[in-house]
This record gives C-alpha cells, sequence and structure tokens, in this order.
C-alpha cells in the first residue's frame, strides 16, 4: 500500500520526524513553506496585533508567593551547582526536563546522592506550571490544578506532592486564589478577548473567529465569557 500523509506540525526536530516515517513505512518528505513558489500564490497573508494586559494586585500578589516558592528550591539547586541562576524569569521548562534526566541517569548510576535534587527537580516542574497559569491562562485553571494536587496529596507517598502542600508560600498561593475567585476576580486576558471579538462581530457579523486555548480547564470560563455576546 502507498501511504500519503499531510501534516502541519511533523514534528519539533529530525528525530522525531524520522521516528514518525519508520513507524507508518514512510519513503520521502516533501516539505513546502509559505514562501514556496507551489503554494505562495495561494496562501493569505497574516496580520498580527497584540492586546497587553496587567495583572490586578490580587493576580501579582499569587503570582509573587509562587515565585518566593520556586526561588527557595533553585537556591538549594544553586548551592549544589545543579543550576547557574535563582532568576525565576530564566527557568525554562526544557532546562528542568535537562536536569531532571541528568539527575535520573545518575541514579540509575546508583548515585543516590541527587534523590533530594531530583525531587526538588520535580517540585519545581509542577510550580512553574502553577505559575504560568497564573500569569497566562486563568485563575480558575490554576485553582483546578491546586485542588489536584491537594487531593492527590492525600494518599500520594509522591515526594514532590507532599513538598509543595506544605510549603507557606504555595498554601499562601492557594488561599489566595479561592480568595479572588470568590471576588470574582479572574484573569484580565478573558475580558480583553471578549473586547475583541465583540469590535470584530460588530464590524463583521458574519465572521469566523477561532480561539486558542493551552488548558483545557479555560474551555468553560471562555464559552461563559464570550456567552452574552450578541451576534455571536
Amino acid at each position: 500500500p502507498k501511504i500519503l500523509a499531510l501534516t502541519a506540525s511533523p514534528g519539533k526536530n529530525e528525530e522525531k520526524i524520522n521516528e514518525i516515517c519508520r513507524n507508518l513505512l514512510i519513503e520521502a518528505v516533501e516539505a513546502r513553506s509559505r514562501e514556496h513558489l507551489e503554494v505562495k500564490s495561494y496562501v493569505k497573508p497574516i496580520k498580527f496585533h497584540y492586546e497587553f494586559v496587567v495583572l490586578p494586585e490580587e493576580l501579582e500578589n499569587i503570582r509573587g508567593r509562587l515565585v518566593n516558592a520556586i526561588k527557595s528550591r533553585l537556591e538549594i539547586l544553586k548551592r549544589d551547582n545543579l543550576v547557574t541562576s535563582t532568576d525565576v524569569s530564566k527557568v525554562s521548562k526544557k532546562a528542568l526536563l535537562a536536569l531532571q534526566a541528568s539527575l535520573q541517569a545518575q541514579m540509575a548510576q546508583q548515585n543516590y546522592e541527587v534523590a533530594h535534587a531530583l525531587s526538588i527537580c520535580a517540585s519545581l516542574m509542577k510550580l512553574t506550571h502553577a505559575l504560568s497559569l497564573i500569569e497566562s491562562e486563568s485563575v480558575t485553571s490554576l485553582k483546578n490544578y491546586f485542588d489536584n494536587l491537594w487531593d492527590e496529596s492525600k494518599t500520594s507517598k509522591v515526594r514532590a506532592v507532599k513538598d509543595i502542600v506544605s510549603d507557606f508560600n504555595v498554601r499562601a498561593a492557594y488561599s489566595l486564589t479561592n480568595s479572588a475567585l470568590e471576588k470574582n476576580i479572574e484573569h484580565p486576558k478573558l475580558e480583553a478577548l471578549k473586547s475583541v471579538v465583540e469590535r470584530q462581530v460588530a464590524e463583521k457579523g458574519d465572521c469566523k473567529i477561532l480561539v486558542f486555548t493551552e488548558i483545557r480547564t479555560n474551555i468553560q470560563k471562555i464559552l461563559a465569557t464570550l456567552d452574552d455576546i450578541s451576534g455571536l
């Protein structure tokens, strides 16, 4: 049989693309960029417009608590020469994954002295995810994440989970998150989204709009935010 596969995202690197080709018995790959002569005349230009929002004080307080929790763990890793900086803004998921892989390899070689560092790394993965939720997603998604962590901690023996739920800064962030939602305070990007959609619908009623979200728990919140827009 002959297989024809079409995709906009074949993989992030050559190794991953080759793995897909092996699995599907694909012998050749053809790639076309937006500027390729065969497709250029069919591609419409894309215009980008950014709407900037400012986090309210309540959300900044939550963010500050999470930053403190992350920073305290980075200081431990820096003391052990496992990271070079305690600047939270410079901590990437990619770097944490690389560190985690390195520590796991050492554990496999029976170097159990890195066990504590490995646990801290696991905590950092969870905390940086929580930070990204309050910075760029929604208070609702952060609350759901905290709820799940607290539920997990009741039965889990994972040290990283126990470490997080016993952290004073994280507990404070959880409390502030619940308090914000009780006051109906949400991430300002939701209202910004509503404003953009309202303008577009008013200007062109038969327009088509795609709203992307990275977090599933945001979907219902987005739908509720957009639900009362006339003509949508």
